[in-house]
This record gives structure tokens, sequence and C-alpha cells, in this order.
């Protein structure tokens, strides 16, 4: 079964996206990220009140305790006509003609909800397709662009890694250079499921495994991206938990330091042309089973001044984080397996959960 793993928080005017819960553990040692849209952000501020009011008014509700579990066709019928009126971005196409100098980006919303939720499909792109196409059309218009991705859960489905293993295999026509795709999630120390304390033999939590089938589809992640210049990199922090998601898509190429820099670090920031941010992990359970909403920001390409502090700060977390990571070393890590032997072989039929 999957979960209703929107992060959005509003206070009058402003805004924070994340993918961090309301946990203490949130606010104490788990590396998480948050954006702050302030004096309703052109607009974003009210829809995302809208899409919040339109969940909950579909939503179960809890009266005296219980919880109403009744849904219908009807019901279900109108929710997707709301969601796709509140999706329908037609009315903002004059925003793409403004040439106002105050534009920092350009804000897309997404949505994706489970596979099989609704009688029939979205009328609208879901996140996966946006995400895609927002890819593949960088591809299209620069192929020695880069791709940078955290995710806490890092599990691809076949359809996305076709696209992330795209990167680095075309080079520059101005330049010669290759693009890559460098993948960030958590490692051993710093995975959400890792025993949080030594257990006694016999007493573990029954989650215990749960790093090791990660590890698993790290393994799987990186013979993928790697042969074409691509790295995985674990974050470890004794002490934290990384539970970050985003992607950075850099346009112009990276020279040779970079590309040789071991930690992947974004050495120009006004290279980052778009940005996602937002609940969703980029994995197989994102796509089919869990309600998500990410936020695509797009870099204008005039004005760029005005960008720049935007850009710095995303180049200044992403680094920040790199701070802490380690690089899959696909030689040190060619005997990895799972240390539950039936487990490993049913993981293409249970990888959907994780």
């Amino acid at each position: 079964a999957g979960v209703f793993h929107v992060k959005a928080y509003i206070v009058d005017d402003s805004l924070i996206l994340s993918g961090a819960n309301l946990s203490e553990e949130y606010f104490e040692d788990r590396q998480d990220r948050y954006m702050l849209f302030e004096n309703g952000a052109g607009g974003l501020v009210d829809f995302y009140s809208n899409l919040i009011d339109t969940l909950c008014e579909h939503g179960h509700k809890y009266r005296d305790g219980l919880k109403n579990r009744e849904t219908n066709k009807s019901s279900q019928e109108v929710l997707l006509d709301s969601l796709s009126n509140l999706m329908d971005g037609s009315d903002n196409s004059e925003v793409l003609q403004d040439e106002s100098s105050d534009i920092v980006s350009y804000a897309v919303p997404t949505f994706q909800a489970p596979r099989g939720f609704f009688q029939s499909a979205l009328p609208f792109f879901s996140d996966v397709e946006v995400t895609r196409n927002l890819l593949l059309t960088a591809l299209e218009l620069d192929p020695a662009s880069t791709v940078r991705l955290s995710s806490a859960y890092l599990n691809p489905t076949p359809n996305f890694m076709y696209v992330l293993s795209k990167f680095g295999t075309t080079p520059s026509c101005s330049s010669g250079t290759f693009g890559a795709a460098h993948l960030m999630t958590a490692g051993g120390t710093s995975h959400g499921f890792a025993p949080k304390k030594k257990k006694i033999a016999g007493h573990g939590n029954g989650r215990d495994f749960i790093p090791s089938v990660f590890d698993e589809l790290s393994r799987e992640a990186a013979q993928h991206i790697i042969p074409n210049g691509g790295k995985v990199l674990l974050y470890e922090r004794r002490g934290w938990t990384f539970h970050s998601k985003g992607l950075w898509l850099n346009f112009g190429s990276e020279n040779q330091d970079v590309v040789n820099n071991k930690r992947a670090y974004i050495m120009d920031p006004q290279n980052v042309t778009a940005h996602i941010l937002g609940s969703g992990n980029y994995g197989s359970r994102s796509e089919f089973l869990d309600v998500e909403s990410n936020l695509i920001l797009v870099m204008p390409d005039r004005n760029t001044k005005n960008s720049t502090p935007l850009k710095n700060s995303l180049a200044n977390e992403w680094n920040d984080m790199c701070d802490f990571t380690e690089e899959w070393d696909c030689e040190q890590k060619q005997e990895v397996k799972l240390r539950h032997v039936p487990l490993r072989k049913a993981l293409p039929f249970i990888r959907t959960f994780f």
C-alpha cells in the first residue's frame, strides 16, 4: 500500500516545500531540504493552498475517533476533475512572454497519484512524465548537460534509469566534452532504516535488512551510469540520517577539473538551468504507490542576473551535502550481496515497495 507523501506547509502568504515530515528527528539530525516562498510567490502559494483544500475535501474524515471510509466512483471523478482544473496551466501561458526584469525563475508544480487509484488516466502529465520529458528535452538542447539527483531511497524505475543512462553518451557540439548523471543517496551509516542503537542478537526491529536492499539497488544504478562518466555518492555522516531529495540540471560543458572532481561538486552555479524539489524520491514507490508533488524551477534564459542568488544557493546546497559523501567504488563494491539470499532473488518482484 502507498502513502500520502506530499510535504507542503503554508502560513498566511508563505509556503515551505520540503521532503521532510514534522517528526522530531527532522529538527535534530536528519539531512533534508526546505525552500521558503514568500509574498504569495506569484500565485504559487495559492496553488498549493488549493491543492491541499482539494485533497482534504476528498479525504477520509474522522468523527468521534472513527474514520469515515465511504468512497465511491463519483467522488473519484469529482476529485479528478478538480485536480484537472487545478493543473490546467493554460491561463499562465502569458507568463512565458513576460520580459519583466524581476523574474527569478518559472515554477511548475507537478502531481503524482498511485497507479490505478483513479478509474481513468490522469488528464494531465504526471510528475514522472514531466520529469522524464524535462531530462530528454535537456539532452536534445544540450547533449553535454549534466544531471545531479539526490534520493534518500535510490531505486529508479527501468524507464527513468534509461533516461539517466543517456547522460554522458553524446559530446557537446561546440566543445566536444561530455555531461554525466551523478546520483546521491544514503550510505549504510546514514540510512533512514539503519539500526539506531546496538541491539541484542535476535532482537532487531525486523527492518534491519532494508539498507542492504538499497545497497543492491545502488549497485544496479552504478552499473548503468558509471560507464558514462557518472558517479554514485553515498552520504555517510555519523549520527545523522539522510532524507534529502532533489534534482539539479546543468547546461553548459563542465571542464575536466569538474569531471574529475571526486564528489561531483557544482563548480559553476551559473550553469544551473533547472531544479526540482518536493516529496518524490524518483523511485518505484514514488511512481507507482504514493501521492507526490514536486516543484520544477526553470531559470529564465534572460535577466539571468536575478537568478544568480538562487543558482548560488542551489549549488551550495548540493556541494554542502557532497562534503559528507563517499564515491561508490565499483571494485570495492563488486561483491555486494544481500544478507538474505531469498530476498535477493525476490527483489525484482518486490522492488516497487522500496
